[in-house]
């Protein structure tokens, strides 16, 4: 059967599978039954980001969709943290967001809420994959079952994100941001029209970037993912800080007023000298946080807990464990505080409450560790576990005196990723490098385009 889930909901480029028309009208059968299945005639939130690929998924989920009776209220653009907020707060059952996050706009994807739950469960997905296996092999079965008196409806909404908004006012009730400069990326995605304007309510004077959506240029050299434009400008303006989202706006990077760029594991330390944070006796991150991180925290007497990646599972374990903030390298940052999902726009504001509280605009957190960080192209997913995958791997772990090797396949794009870390960046550099030029021989990788691995390294 197969998987349609990864790390972050569904993500694939659109026109291949599970991206096709017909794929996503059985897809949105499939959720149509399993919605109906849990609730008498439910309440579904839906929204999107600006990608020119939009209009087409969300037509043919609705095709799907409507075929059970469930009542659509279509959001138009809204970003992730905002839907979310509304599924559990508000008055809708279930969220679906048409969104690639970070990736480029020729993919997209679906990720889906529960207000029981937020994000799908491993159960959760495991029965939509059995439901949209069965509507892929019987749709002319399906097709004849539909009856007008269950037929799906639809409304239009205008407000979810302006509601958000309010929400974020119950926290932020001053304009706490007076006399302070920023810089807003807003990588021509979710909050491209309507985040500077909320900055400004609470005092801010806001010098927006990247705020001109065309359908194509989401994320293109903006961003998160591309935070060199932000740190140029921060500079120019002489702003206090710098801020970037993601095309969905769940995930987070910062720039200190002397354009130094910081992850995630560098904002949860400085997070933690948040009144509200500071009595945390631990905080939740992924395999791929900073061994710097587990260090500093172990000074102040606290405990790093490490997960899979992925944001849902780092909020299973901060539920699991009681913690109130937790994220991930790539600037998903969890702050239970006021939801149990990455919120870009929320993080930015504790953080800017905690630099200002401390007076700190550099973001001072801790030494981190030297890491390479190497993304290869593949066409196919082997088995890691296995001869000769495993052996190559385990080879070089045995090269770092210390420090740490991850390998593992993206859950939202065709990549392996490897991550290295060690005592020195050279050290590194060099085993990350040769990792990747033998596992690059052992996937045996024909096409040209495939044989270049990316490198970055961070210390």
């Amino acid at each position: 059967m197969q998987n349609l889930f990864g790390t972050d909901g569904i993500r694939s480029r659109v026109g291949q599978s599970p991206l096709t028309p017909h794929e996503l009208v059985a897809f949105g059968a499939a959720l149509g039954k399993w919605v109906c299945s849990k609730h008498t005639q439910p309440n579904i939130l839906l929204a999107h980001d600006t990608r020119h690929s939009a209009p087409l998924v969300k037509a043919a989920l609705k095709a799907g969709l409507f075929q059970h009776p469930v009542t659509l209220y279509d959001g138009g653009i809204v970003p992730t943290p905002a839907l979310f907020h509304q599924v559990v707060e508000g008055p809708y059952d279930y969220g679906i967001m048409i969104t690639a996050s970070h990736n480029p706009y020729q993919d997209n994807g679906i990720k889906i809420i529960t207000k029981k739950n937020g994000k799908l469960t491993q159960e959760d997905e495991q029965e939509l994959n059995a439901l949209y296996a069965s509507h892929q092999h019987t749709s002319s079965v399906a097709q004849s079952a539909i009856t007008y008196e269950h037929l799906g409806t639809e409304q239009k909404i205008s407000d979810a994100t302006a509601r958000y908004f309010e929400a974020l006012k119950n926290y932020f009730p001053e304009p706490f941001l007076d006399g302070i400069t920023l810089i807003l990326d807003c990588a021509h995605g979710s909050y491209a029209s309507t985040a500077p304007a909320f900055l400004e309510e609470l005092g801010a004077r806001i010098i927006p970037l990247a705020i001109t959506p065309d359908g194509k240029n989401i994320n293109k050299n903006c961003g998160s993912l591309y935070p060199q434009q932000l740190q140029e400008a921060v500079i120019k303006h002489g702003a206090h800080a710098g801020f970037a989202f993601d095309g969905d706006g769940d995930r987070l990077v910062a720039v200190t007023k002397n354009g130094i760029c910081k992850d995630g594991d560098e904002l949860l330390a400085f997070l933690l000298n948040h009144p509200t944070y500071q009595q945390e006796s631990a905080i939740v991150g992924t395999i791929l946080s900073n061994e710097g991180l587990a260090i500093q925290l172990k000074k102040q007497g606290k405990i790093l807990y490490r997960t899979p990646v992925g944001d849902k599972n780092v909020v299973q374990k901060m539920k699991d464990c009681g913690a109130l903030i937790g994220g991930e390298p790539s600037g998903h940052l969890i702050l239970r505080d006021f939801t149990d999902t990455a919120d870009g726009l929320f993080t930015l504001l504790r953080l800017a409450q905690t630099a200002l509280f401390i007076h700190d605009w550099n973001f001072t957190s801790f030494t981190k560790f030297p890491q390479a960080i190497l993304n290869i192209p593949i066409t196919s997913k082997k088995d890691l576990s296995c001869v000769p995958y495993a052996t190559i791997i385990t080879a070089h772990q045995t090269e770092l005196s210390e420090g740490r090797v991850i390998v593992r396949y993206s859950g939202t794009e065709p990549l392996l990723r490897i991550m290295v870390e060690a005592s020195d960046q050279e050290k590194a550099y060099s085993v990350g490098n040769q990792l990747s030029q033998a596992l690059l021989e052992a996937f045996k990788v024909s096409s040209p385009e495939n044989k270049v691995a990316v490198v970055r390294s961070t210390s």
